[in-house]
């Protein structure tokens, strides 16, 4: 079992910072984010969503190759998967992150379906945008194809694919030697939630990459009619709604034996203390 780190997770830090920081805990990777930064992105500051001193995007990847491989073979680690921010209709920017991912010796990235009830679409039509997504992924296909690479899409909340099975519909139709899923079972317990074994069942030989966090649900609010509203958000991988020890203990069961990547927003403050307690606890339940 190896363990990756999302870079995404230490915004403030440079590459070399974060293989540093990543090595010396005991990962085994990172799960590189490859994100254009916009202007708004800038002006936000530092932050998880804002700007990241690891400045590396799809449009300047080619340039940052170097950088990256020095570092990870200097710290030792691998990178599993690249994190891409692709929708899947940016069919340009595939294109360009595909030409450029070999000369890292990376296979996997992630591309994103189109977002559900959003600001980005607040009219959605989801046969509309299945059908849509469909050509996008024959497209997508094709690209991988042709540079031997495999997108992978992921269970995300507030997108056409939040569960195991939206994501099947995503990418079942297609060789799983060019497609794959990244099960992240924490975005589940916010929108998708399934039975766990159900869940790892259905993705089969498409799994690919599994993300670890956890969410919680605490009351927002009490309207005058009686209704107690509650609402997700993240939560401590060993607090949460998740019972990672079951989703271990299915994913072994499965015979699954690849990546396992960190993804707990909820370090903050000592993140690197934060950060050594999450991959202990994992190891711990892994065994």
């Amino acid at each position: 079992m190896k363990i990756s780190l999302f870079t995404a997770l230490l915004p403030e830090l440079t590459m070399e910072e974060i293989a540093q920081t990543a090595s010396s805990l005991g990962f085994n990777g990172l799960e590189l984010r490859v994100s254009d930064m916009t202007e708004k992105m800038k002006s936000s500051g530092v932050s998880f969503w804002g700007e990241h001193k690891n400045d590396i995007g799809v449009k300047n990847f080619r340039e940052k190759v170097p950088g990256i491989k020095r570092v990870c073979e200097k710290y030792k680690l691998e990178i599993p998967l690249l994190a891409t921010y692709c929708m899947t209709f940016e069919r340009e920017l595939i294109e360009e992150i595909a030409k450029s991912m070999r000369l890292l010796g990376v296979k996997d990235f992630r591309v994103r379906p189109p977002w559900f009830m959003r600001a980005e679409n607040p009219d959605p039509d989801f046969r509309k945008l299945s059908k849509e997504t469909d050509k996008d992924m024959a497209f997508i296909v094709k690209v991988c194809e042709k540079h031997k690479l495999r997108a992978c899409v992921e269970t995300h909340m507030n997108s056409i694919a939040p569960s195991a099975a939206l994501v099947m519909k995503v990418i079942e139709k297609f060789d799983p030697k060019y497609v794959g899923a990244i099960y992240d079972p924490g975005n589940t317990m916010q929108e998708g939630s399934e039975n766990l074994r159900l869940s790892v069942q259905m993705l089969g030989e498409y799994l690919a990459h599994v993300h670890v966090k956890n969410t919680k649900w605490t009351e927002q609010e009490k309207r005058k009619d009686g209704t107690r509203v509650f609402k997700p958000e993240m939560a401590k991988l060993n607090e949460g709604f998740l019972d990672i020890k079951q989703v271990f203990d299915e994913l072994k069961l499965a015979g699954y034996n690849g990546w396992l990547s960190v993804e707990d927003f909820t370090v903050k403050d000592d993140k690197k203390a934060c950060l050594k307690e999450d991959i202990d606890y994992m190891r711990r339940l892994w065994k």
